[in-house]
C-alpha cells in the first residue's frame, strides 16, 4: 500500500475538499460553526482498497460532525443535500456547539460532565476540524474521565449487531465481519478497563501486543493471535478471516467475567432524556429484564447467553434493538 500513499492522500484530500465545497454551496456557512472529521478518516487510518490498475476504493464510511448552534430544520436539509451528492458512504450527524465547547456527551448540554462516553473521548482524541472554528484545539479528554461501563456497552452492542443483523442477512462475508467486530470490541474493552485505551485502531493493536501474555491469560489462550488476524482482515484489507464460534464464545465469556470482577453494572453517562427514551421503549417490550437496571440486564444477557450458546440470545438481541440500539 505504501507505493500508493501519495495517490491515496490526493484522493482523500480531494474528497474532503469536495465535501466542504458541497456543504458551503448548500448554505453551510450560514448554518454551521464548524465541520469535524471523525472516525477512521479523522484518525488518518481509513480502510482503502487499491486494485491492479491503481483505482482507489474507500471501504470506510466518512464520519462527519456538523457543529451548529440550533438551526435544526435547515441543518437536516443540508445533511441530506450533501450526502446525496457522493458515491462514498457519508455519515453526517449534528453536534451542538455547547457539546464540543464543554466536552459534553449529548447535544443538550451546558456544562462539562464528570464522566465521558467513548464517543466523546474519541471526538477529542481521534478527530480533526476541517472547516470553521476549531473547538478541538488544545482540548483533550483523558481516559480516566471515560465511564468504564462503556466497555460493557461496546462488547454487548457488537454482539447485538451480530445476532440481530446476521438473522436478517446470511452472507458469509458479512457474518465474518460481524464476528470480527466482536473481537475488536473485546480488545477495546480490555484496554478501556486497563486505562490504556486509545482512539487509533493501530494504537490499540500495538497496546494489545505489548501485553500479549497478560491479555491471553485473562481473555483466553490464542486471543491475541486471532485478534491480529481479525485486525488484518477488517483494518488492513487482508485475507478474509473467520474466528470459530466456540473460540469467540469463550472470549466473550471471559470478558464477561472481567466485567463482573470489576463490578461494572451502571452507566454514569446517561442523560435524563436518554433514560426516559429507554424507559418508554422498554415498557413496550413487556419488561422481561426487571424494572430497575434493565439496561445492564439486557447487556449482561446478550453477553452471557451468547457465551453459553443459549437460544435466548435471539430474544436478547431483539429487545436490545428495540430499546437500546
Amino acid at each position: 500500500m505504501n507505493e500508493h500513499a501519495d495517490a491515496i492522500k490526493a484522493y482523500i484530500d480531494d474528497l474532503l475538499n469536495r465535501v466542504i465545497e458541497s456543504t458551503l454551496a448548500h448554505g453551510g456557512k450560514e448554518i454551521l460553526d464548524s465541520v469535524i472529521l471523525t472516525g477512521s478518516l479523522g484518525r488518518n487510518e481509513p480502510s482503502i482498497e487499491v486494485d491492479d490498475q491503481g483505482n482507489i476504493t474507500l471501504l470506510s464510511d466518512v464520519e462527519i460532525a456538523f457543529v451548529h448552534s440550533g438551526k435544526t430544520e435547515k441543518l437536516f436539509h443540508l445533511i441530506d443535500a450533501v450526502c446525496g451528492e457522493f458515491e462514498e458512504d457519508l455519515n453526517i450527524f449534528p453536534v451542538t456547539v455547547s457539546r464540543v465547547k464543554y466536552a459534553a456527551n449529548f447535544n443538550l448540554s451546558f456544562s462539562s460532565p464528570k464522566y465521558k462516553t467513548l464517543f466523546t473521548f474519541d471526538l477529542f482524541n481521534g478527530s480533526r476540524t476541517i472547516w470553521g472554528t476549531d473547538y478541538l484545539l488544545g482540548r483533550k479528554v483523558s481516559i480516566a474521565e471515560c465511564d468504564v461501563f462503556e466497555a460493557k456497552r461496546l462488547v454487548a452492542n457488537r454482539i447485538g449487531e451480530l445476532i440481530y443483523l446476521s438473522s436478517h442477512d446470511k452472507k458469509e462475508l458479512l457474518q465474518m465481519q460481524w464476528k470480527g467486530k466482536v473481537m475488536l470490541a473485546i480488545a477495546s474493552a480490555y484496554l478501556l478497563l486497563d486505562q490504556r485505551y486509545v482512539s487509533s485502531y493501530h494504537g490499540q493493536r500495538d497496546r494489545i501486543l505489548e501485553s500479549k501474555a497478560e491479555v491471553d491469560n485473562i481473555i483466553g489462550d490464542g486471543f491475541t493471535d486471532m485478534y491480529c488476524k481479525t485486525f488484518d482482515f477488517l483494518r488492513e484489507s487482508g485475507d478474509p478471516y473467520s474466528i470459530q464460534d466456540e473460540d469467540l464464545r469463550r472470549y466473550v465469556k471471559n470478558v464477561g467475567l472481567l466485567f463482573e470482577k470489576k463490578n461494572i453494572k451502571r452507566s454514569r453517562v446517561n442523560s435524563l432524556s436518554r433514560k426516559a427514551k429507554y424507559v418508554v421503549k422498554y415498557l413496550k417490550t413487556g419488561c422481561h429484564y426487571g424494572i430497575t437496571g434493565f439496561e445492564n440486564a439486557i447487556l449482561d444477557s446478550l453477553i452471557h447467553d451468547f457465551a453459553d450458546n443459549d437460544d435466548k440470545v435471539i430474544i436478547d438481541a431483539e429487545t436490545w434493538k428495540k430499546v437500546l440500539y
